[in-house]
């Protein structure tokens, strides 16, 4: 990030707050409900730190340290930033793209990770894998696929569901290939899945409304978190975004990642440290506020304008 992208700072400043909440919720919650889960509290202390440290350099770099976790905003814009500079100009020349949903009756507490466990476990199912139909397609059908919750409070079930991108040059090949994965799916969760909930349909919106975070962070409150302490708990080791049938060469991938690692033989020439009352990183030395208001009053200007389009 480059120290002239104002409008990308303001998106950082904007999810590092709404990510360092979430972070607190879940801090109190845990040490007053789970106190001996120190790996979760570790995890939530590093969260409230990540990009609490803003380094500036002399070729304009800003530069900070992250925490990696699946729950932070900010470093979920950045895996999925890295995760699409990959993967997403390969998929745009395929000439059919369909967009997928498998999901399963909602699992409780009690349930949830051997359900998702399961969800994970299908897509190497031997039966699957032996259907010829299958095996000649899964070799040229391009796939996208992020999972996502969204929590039921009244019933305290999860609704749990893969989104799924397929794409290809042939359209007869994308549908049959996607029915397959629905059939199979059907006859891999039996009773727990319920047909009408599985749908195959044509891409007619942005190819991005397929990839979903874990959860929606905006609708974590202290009557739900104990709910999305055991998703976490569940989800562990797994991963969020997964593509298939993308080959990348290894100098693509070191090219892609340069970007991300650009400081060079720059010089580090000031700091900027996260103050939580003020909402904003302040200067070590001065105090100058980092992120200005207009340049949180453009970046609404910016959203409001893109709702329109």
């Amino acid at each position: 990030m480059l120290l002239t992208d104002k409008s990308l700072i303001a998106k950082r400043g904007l999810k590092k707050k709404l990510s360092s909440k979430f972070a607190y919720k879940m801090l109190a919650f845990v040490k007053a409900n789970f106190p001996n889960d120190e790996m979760m509290i570790k995890r939530m202390i590093r969260q409230i730190k990540c990009s609490s440290r803003l380094e500036i350099y002399s070729n304009g770099v800003v530069k900070s340290i992250f925490c990696k976790e699946k729950t932070c905003s900010v470093c979920n814009s950045i895996r999925l930033a890295k995760f699409l500079d990959k993967y997403l100009d390969p998929i745009k020349g395929e000439n059919i793209k369909y967009h997928m949903v498998l999901t399963v009756r909602n699992p409780g507490q009690s349930d949830l990770k051997s359900t998702i466990d399961k969800m994970y476990d299908f897509f190497n199912n031997s039966s699957l894998r032996k259907d010829k139909a299958y095996r000649g397609l899964n070799k040229t059908i391009k796939m996208f696929r992020s999972f996502e919750t969204t929590l039921n409070e009244k019933s305290n079930t999860y609704n749990v569901h893969f989104h799924i991108l397929l794409a290809g040059q042939k359209e007869t090949e994308v549908i049959e290939y996607g029915k397959l994965l629905i059939d199979f799916w059907l006859k891999y969760f039996k009773e727990k899945a319920n047909i009408k909930a599985q749908y195959l349909e044509k891409q007619e919106k942005s190819i991005l409304e397929n990839f979903k975070y874990l959860f929606k962070i905006n609708d974590i409150t202290v009557s739900n978190i104990r709910m999305v302490y055991h998703l976490l708990k569940a989800i562990e080791g797994k991963r969020l975004f997964t593509a298939k049938n993308i080959h990348l060469t290894k100098e693509t991938i070191e090219s892609k990642e340069e970007k991300f690692n650009d400081i060079e033989d720059a010089k580090l020439i000031e700091t900027f440290n996260y103050m939580n009352k003020e909402k904003n990183w302040i200067n070590d030395k001065t105090g100058e506020i980092f992120v200005q208001d207009q340049d949180y009053e453009k970046l609404k200007l910016e959203k409001a304008r893109r709702k329109k389009l």
